[in-house]
């Protein structure tokens, strides 16, 4: 697997990184398959773990958000499910309106930058009709090159100057096995041609599930595309 560099930390990654988010009650339950930190056992050295903090994790606003005295119970709950004394990234879920950045980055230090609403999956909502259309375009686009839609998602995310590595959430070891089989693939400039074809950049296809305005870098072709 291939290493790059994270950012300006220095840090080697791999380009390829296991997240964990269909792992336990949203996902795989199977105990045997999906604890993070007996894995980690007798290899934390050899690890890059990064994990996020700001999702609610309860209905008071004190569990949930960028203030730093969640951050720092949310780090320790982290530390204790995952059997560790350090983390090596720890990353900002989303901006939190109520917390003064300034006393988010006085608790992390470091600039690290909803849940899924029952509407998201809504088909009656013309947007997420045109989201289910654009996948099966995609999955024939994926055809056509010869590879499944999982290989063509990692290689496209992979193409862009600004990604290190590709956050891939497999629920199942069958899952894991089906993803690492396409880390090598390349996409052609035509096939990133008619991705772009189907989804515009910058493009959010249902504007609400997004909260942010599009970054600069995926408005010019030359800073999408390594």
């Amino acid at each position: 697997m291939r290493q790059r560099v994270l950012g300006g930390t220095g840090i080697s990654v791999s380009d390829i990184a296991l997240g964990t988010m269909m792992f336990g009650a949203m996902g795989n339950t199977d105990h045997d398959e999906s604890i993070v930190g007996k894995a980690l056992k007798g290899r934390r050295d050899d690890v890059v773990l990064a994990t996020k903090f700001g999702l609610p994790r309860a209905e008071d606003l004190n569990y949930q958000g960028g203030s730093p005295r969640w951050i720092k119970r949310a780090v320790e709950n982290s530390l204790r499910r995952l059997d560790t004394d350090h983390i090596d990234l720890y990353q900002m879920h989303r901006f939190d309106p109520l917390t003064d950045i300034d006393e988010t980055l006085g608790a992390s230090r470091r600039r690290c930058c909803r849940p899924r609403a029952p509407q998201a999956f809504d088909l009656s909502v013309p947007a997420n009709k045109a989201k289910l259309e654009a996948v099966d375009a995609l999955t024939k686009l994926a055809a056509d090159a010869g590879m499944p839609l999982t290989h063509l998602a990692i290689a496209f995310v992979r193409s862009h100057p600004a990604v290190t590595a590709v956050l891939i959430g497999p629920r199942t070891p069958s899952h894991l096995g089906d993803l690492l089989a396409g880390a090598d693939v390349e996409l052609t400039g035509d096939v990133l041609d008619r991705i772009d074809e189907i989804v515009a950049p910058g493009t959010e296809i249902n504007p609400t599930d997004t909260m942010f305005v599009t970054p600069p870098a995926i408005a010019d072709k030359r800073l999408r595309r390594r």
